[in-house]
């Protein structure tokens, strides 16, 4: 059993930085009073950890951000609504809703195959004017990853939210869920760690499923995020794989898990 503790920036580079042990197996802690800049990624970790400690059975405590202008962002991103429907215990704050000019998409749970095209959507609708013709490829990319949540993971819900960065010049986009993982998912295919698994993972037809019109939603994400100088990261189990527009893979493997997936996409918005 583990706990979460974020001290600074939290991000998918330093996802797992925050496990440490559990002090109570039936109690999980959350502790984010020293925690800095979230990025889509982070928000969405906290979230997939707090759903996987209800799904154990442990009760749930958030303690918010010292930093006010940290806890409302994690509010405005709509964490808190989140986690009070996880019947967790929290103390962010409650911000008046108002208009973002697209500039991010609040975290939204959505159930395997309906409300699946939230997220693919809004980075149409942010891409389109930059790269009109990689726009309606990645739109369809996303809506298929999630709608693969249901099937791969084997739960019935999953979480999506973006969010522009670097001054409105890099969308972020991340989808998750805290299900069983991708090693799991492609055991049956011969995948005996998590870093195979993902490496599997990216490669066309390669699913975890029988049908063979399936497994090419991720290799075809990557390649038509590369097209646009995107990359893909993605984080399950002890392993994560980045990949880069320039073709460069960084591959992690850590002695700490993560409980289901974390899949964070990064298209730069150029006029």
């Amino acid at each position: 059993m583990r706990d979460m503790r974020v001290v600074g920036g939290y991000s998918a580079a330093s996802l797992r930085h925050a496990y440490q042990s559990a002090s109570d197996n039936a109690h999980a802690r959350i502790d984010l009073t020293r925690a800095g800049f979230f990025s889509p990624a982070g928000v969405i970790a906290v979230c997939v950890f707090a759903d996987r400690a209800v799904r154990d059975g442990r009760s749930v405590e958030l303690l918010a951000p010292e930093n006010p202008n940290i806890a409302n962002y994690l509010a405005r991103m709509r964490l808190s609504v989140a986690l009070t429907t996880l019947g967790v215990s929290h103390n962010l704050p409650s911000v008046r809703e108002h208009n973002t000019g697209g500039s991010l998409l609040e975290l939204h749970r959505f159930d395997a195959k309906t409300g699946v095209e939230t997220l693919a959507a809004h980075v149409f609708e942010q891409t389109e004017g930059h790269h009109p013709k990689a726009a309606a490829a990645i739109f369809k990319c996303i809506a298929t990853t999630c709608e693969n949540v249901g099937d791969h993971s084997k739960r019935r819900h999953g979480y999506v939210l973006a969010q522009k960065t670097y001054d409105q010049t890099k969308l972020h986009f991340a989808v998750a869920d805290a299900g069983q993982g991708f090693r799991a998912s492609l055991r049956t295919r011969g995948a005996a760690s998590s870093a195979e698994a993902l490496d599997m993972a990216t490669r066309a037809g390669v699913s975890g499923l029988s049908d063979q019109a399936r497994g090419y939603g991720l290799h075809e994400m990557i390649a038509n995020l590369k097209a646009v100088k995107g990359n893909l990261s993605l984080h399950s189990g002890k392993a994560s794989r980045t990949e880069y527009y320039t073709g460069y893979v960084d591959r992690l493997e850590s002695k700490v898990a993560i409980q289901g997936s974390i899949l964070e996409g990064m298209i730069p918005l150029r006029g």
